[in-house]
């Protein structure tokens, strides 16, 4: 008598969600981690274009040198807010996906334990049957050699 658990096909649907929760969720902590390493490009490029600045300014420069500093640096600062602002959008995806990957873990896990705990009730329910099995056999077999004794 082979064991099966009779809500095996949610138990399987519950953790294929929670996989692929976990493949979201790993799928954000990649853009967050993308999105971190962009600000640390931008503010480096922002320092690289105050130091270049300084060091037009002790040359001979042109105006319109001197005009692009400032569009330049605004043009990166902007960018910088947005990927701020982004990185922020994405931290509180990110709290959300825990959320449902927690729920998610909560469900599976508790399909799980039934599962467990079903498989224990069949598994002393089979003992049992064995047992009285043996009994019988035990019982048969000393019935038969009290009739072989008496013959």
């Amino acid at each position: 008598m082979a064991y099966k658990f009779k809500l095996q096909a949610l138990l399987k649907v519950r953790e294929f969600k929670e996989n692929n929760l976990k493949i979201e969720l790993g799928r954000i902590v990649q853009e967050r981690e993308s999105t971190k390493a962009r600000i640390e490009q931008l503010n480096s490029d922002i320092d690289a274009a105050y130091h270049d600045q300084g060091e037009l300014v002790t040359r001979d420069i042109t105006g319109n040198e001197i005009q692009f500093f400032p569009y330049y640096l605004q043009g990166k600062k902007d960018d910088l807010e947005r990927t701020i602002k982004r990185l922020e959008e994405i931290e509180i995806l990110l709290k959300k996906k825990l959320q449902e990957l927690a729920i998610a873990r909560g469900e599976s896990k508790l399909l799980e334990n039934m599962r467990a705990n079903d498989f224990d009730k069949f598994k002393r329910e089979l003992e049992k049957k064995q047992h009285n099995q043996i009994e019988e056999l035990f019982i048969m077999r000393a019935g038969h050699d009290r009739k072989g004794e008496e013959s």
